[in-house]
């Protein structure tokens, strides 16, 4: 999910191709630089320019998977936003215009959560949910704080927390689940169909698997790594084979800056705290030869193959156990998984959005550029 506010800046996407070298076990008994490699980046360009959007804002763009991607463009007057919807199905080698339900309204958002599944939002007139691919629209009339059948809730699958803590089925609305473990804030479903509880008790970072649905949960300690966390997720690799545990740690610097990843705004924390979940328990995995910028908002994600994917000041760092390879480009504020196993990030600086298919280190990236006309 990525949220449009008005005004916003284009995000378009980029890429490039990492080679990784195999790693050993074990960080603890030998030295996290010794089988470090420098993955080699090589940066692919795909522009395209759409008529009917002279004078709009850089729009919002957003993909669902590999191939199919959204973009909004907007137009904010004092009292309203006029907006213009285009969709693609090939990668962004071409665009085709779309009709938006509502084109003018006081602020215009997109949500996008799937290949098909859309939701955009005409403040204050109404919610808009098409399952066609932006072809046909249902439209909910818009009630502050009520949100419509589709939204994004969490990771995106079928169960997540609620904001006061109650587990909800984004299928069944009406089912009523035991509340979440005191400390669960983030649920993540796993592709087998085990769920994951993750978050933080006391500055201590806290886990929970459920095997048997969501009203049934066994924890699972972890082991702390010295700083007291703000929250915490469990993320899975698109084809299930590794499962990760990201903690973002309180902030060295309070005065730290702020980034902006998915609609919100993230403070500044420095490197998160990670560890892989290897037979049946939590393994800390060491960030050492990774420089720290406290004033940084570090983003993780599974990158396949075994590894976690790190974007930071310096570009792209790759870890299994350790650091195991880099990239020195793209330098991306943000970096996730998409349900095809695709990542997508965004700039650290500038406009761009980035799109890499491929798994592991070994991977494609493009760029795609949209411009209007």
């Amino acid at each position: 999910m990525l949220r449009l506010a008005r005004g916003m800046r284009v995000f378009t996407a980029l890429a490039a191709l990492l080679l990784l070298l195999p790693a050993a076990c074990t960080a603890q008994s030998e030295s996290p630089q010794a089988e470090q490699t420098t993955a080699s980046s090589t940066i692919k360009e795909r522009a395209f320019s759409v008529a009917g959007v002279s004078g709009f804002d850089p729009p919002w763009i957003e993909f669902a998977t590999r191939d199919r991607g959204y973009a909004l463009f907007t137009s904010c007057g004092p009292d309203s936003c006029q907006a213009v919807l285009f969709s693609t199905d090939d990668g962004a080698r071409t665009w085709k215009g779309r009709k938006h339900p509502q084109p003018v309204a006081r602020n215009q958002q997109m949500y996008v959560t799937g290949a098909d599944d859309v939701v955009l939002l005409a403040e204050p007139g109404a919610w808009y949910v098409s399952r066609d691919g932006a072809v046909s629209w249902q439209r909910f009339a818009y009630a502050e704080g009520v949100l419509p059948p589709g939204y994004p809730m969490g990771d995106g699958g079928r169960f997540y927390v609620d904001d006061s803590g109650k587990i909800r089925d984004s299928t069944d609305r009406a089912a009523r689940f035991a509340p979440a473990p005191r400390g669960a804030t983030l649920l993540s479903n796993a592709p087998d169909g085990s769920l994951w509880l993750a978050g933080q008790r006391d500055g201590l970072t806290v886990t929970w698997i459920g095997q048997s649905g969501p009203d049934s949960w066994q924890p699972v300690a972890v082991p702390q790594q010295g700083r007291p966390v703000l929250r915490a997720r469990v993320a899975i690799s698109a084809d299930g084979k590794d499962t990760w545990l990201v903690a973002e740690p309180e902030p060295l610097e309070r005065s730290g800056g702020t980034a902006r990843a998915r609609g919100s705004v993230l403070k500044a924390t420095g490197l998160p705290l990670i560890w892989l979940f290897h037979h049946h328990s939590w393994v800390p995995v060491t960030t050492a030869g990774m420089y720290e910028n406290p004033t940084w908002s570090y983003s993780a994600t599974p990158a396949g193959g075994g590894l976690l994917l790190v974007s930071g000041p310096d570009g792209l760092t790759f870890l299994r156990d350790r650091v195991v390879a880099t990239a020195a480009q793209p330098v991306l504020g943000w970096v996730g998984q998409l349900r095809d196993g695709t990542l997508a990030g965004r700039a650290a600086h500038g406009n761009a959005v980035y799109v890499s298919s491929g798994t592991g280190a070994a991977r494609e990236w493009t760029k795609v550029v949209l411009s209007g006309a």
